[in-house]
């Protein structure tokens, strides 16, 4: 199936914030960023949990966000309750919530995930804990064209954030690289980064953790369609148009940075088992900055 043969356009937005979103007014740079770039939607916005339990949130209000993830935990608080007497406490108790907004429409669903970890703990795995996610589910954004939108968006996000690493990426793409359809289920594959990045999409945000690790100037000389610098980090994008992912003439600049770069620091799907190379995290480190030492290369 090709980007174009879907019915429904889909682009995510995923930002992976570097400290607990608690800390440094990191939730409300993202309201002011929402504010800033779908004004409309924002004033709209609602929080949901289902159809039948959603209401507005004011993202002008400083703790708008912050207020309803705190909301998130208490209302999951007799379900973790139960759990705990049923099966013992957890190995890793910590702070963990998320809400989801929603506009007037389909448009722009943002999810925003909390977590004191740095990483968090999953079947053996090791994934990026905080995590701003928008999903675009029309050619439009405010009256600007999807792609030009999301790339400003996740500019500014990095930009007041300082991420560990983001992306832009179709759906159709993350499917491609990420997720594995075998068994007539669909399981998520190459995630744990604790051993490698998840792959490399239209547009990346190359944190300070992966600058130290690849190398800042390296990343900045890569043959991409755009190169540089943002914030303590690196900003690269492979093509005009997102959509166009499955494209030779996309494949073919895909193909030349990862040669470049080193295809070591990323996961693929046609060689799960090979040698890969990502920072050593100090793992489970509660609320600080991460803690990490670059591999001997």
């Amino acid at each position: 199936m090709t980007p174009k043969s879907r019915k429904r356009f889909a682009l995510d937005i995923v930002v992976r914030p570097a400290t607990f979103l608690f800390e440094r007014g990191q939730l409300g740079e993202i309201q002011r960023v929402l504010r800033e770039f779908a004004p409309t939607w924002s004033r709209e916005a609602r929080l949901w949990r289902s159809r039948s339990e959603q209401r507005p949130v004011n993202l002008a209000k400083a703790s708008a966000l912050e207020e309803a993830i705190q909301e998130s935990t208490s209302k999951r608080a007799p379900l973790a309750q139960a759990l705990e007497e049923q099966l013992g406490p957890s190995s890793y108790d910590r702070f963990l919530g998320s809400v989801e907004l929603r506009g007037p429409d389909d448009s722009l669903t943002v999810i925003v995930r909390a977590d004191e970890y740095v990483l968090a703990p999953s079947a053996g795995w090791w994934l990026f804990a905080n995590e701003v996610c928008l999903q675009v589910r029309r050619g439009t954004v405010e009256q600007t064209a999807a792609a030009a939108w999301s790339a400003q968006v996740c500019e500014a996000l990095c930009a007041a954030l300082s991420p560990l690493h983001a992306d832009v990426h179709a759906w159709d793409e993350y499917d491609a690289k990420n997720l594995d359809h075998e068994g007539g289920g669909t399981e998520a594959v190459g995630v744990d980064v604790s051993r490698h990045l998840p792959g490399i999409y239209w547009l990346n945000f190359f944190g300070k953790p992966y600058c130290e690790l690849i190398g800042r100037d390296r990343l900045l000389s890569a043959p991409a369609s755009e190169v540089r610098a943002l914030d303590d980090g690196v900003l690269l994008r492979l093509a005009d148009d997102p959509l166009e992912w499955a494209s030779p003439a996309y494949k073919a600049v895909e193909r030349r940075v990862l040669d470049y770069i080193g295809p070591a620091y990323f996961f693929s799907k046609d060689e799960p088992g090979r040698r890969t190379i990502a920072p050593t995290f100090d793992l489970g480190v509660h609320r600080s900055a991460p803690c990490f030492r670059v591999r001997n290369k």
